[in-house]
């Protein structure tokens, strides 16, 4: 058997995965990465005392990449980001006039749209800052399809000071009920704005004062 993780040995919301490699026969098992939380680590060395020949750390850094974002959500208590920049090279993200569609090319675009196609997919999100909404008027949608041929749209988020009102003609603002997240300063989240986007499905959250910095 080759594996990314290593097989737990605790019974969590199902049996541990040791007891059904040792159940099925398994006689050897290939391990890429050890788990990291202490309470299903320890696989290897439950294979190892019944028998099994064990090898970890096989293709250790191809399978970290593989597994970053339950790593760092287990190591850190944090959601994995990825940032998607599309500038020039002098280091530029829009022109003078604030005109920046587009610096990239099809093929780009493309990728851009898999990449939230395989968010939305695994329940993540996409946040942009509330200049951006207000600038640019994004989407933030998948218009290319996993490798499954499934689409489902990653939840949008916007981090902003100053709430949009439901009638702005914002595609953000006009998406689906309750895919479309903005989260702003605690005061903002308490206003007649924010009550005004909650009546049309749009969900609105306070954060806590300096977190916005």
């Amino acid at each position: 058997m080759v594996v990314t993780l290593e097989p737990c040995r605790h019974h969590g919301k199902t049996p541990p995965c040791t007891e059904a490699i040792l159940s099925a026969g398994i006689r050897r098992v290939v391990i890429g990465v050890a788990d990291p939380t202490p309470e299903a680590g320890g696989g290897a060395a439950r294979l190892r005392e019944a028998g099994v020949e064990v090898h970890m750390g096989v293709r250790e850094e191809v399978c970290r990449e593989l597994i970053a974002d339950f790593l760092v959500w287990q190591r850190e208590n944090r959601a994995w980001l990825i940032l998607k920049l599309v500038s020039t090279l002098d280091g530029r993200i829009a022109t003078r006039t604030g005109h920046s569609q587009w610096i990239d090319g099809e093929t780009s675009r493309a990728e851009v749209h898999a990449l939230r196609a395989r968010i939305g997919a695994c329940g993540g999100a996409v946040l942009v800052g509330g200049n951006t909404l207000y600038a640019d008027n994004p989407r933030l949608t998948a218009r290319v399809a996993c490798s499954d041929g499934e689409l489902i749209q990653p939840l949008t988020c916007v981090l902003t000071s100053r709430l949009p009102a439901p009638s702005d003609d914002l595609h953000l603002v006009r998406r689906p009920a309750g895919r479309s997240l903005f989260l702003c300063p605690q005061e903002c989240a308490g206003s007649t704005e924010a009550e005004a986007l909650r009546a049309t499905g749009i969900l609105v959250a306070g954060l806590p004062a300096g977190s916005m910095g």
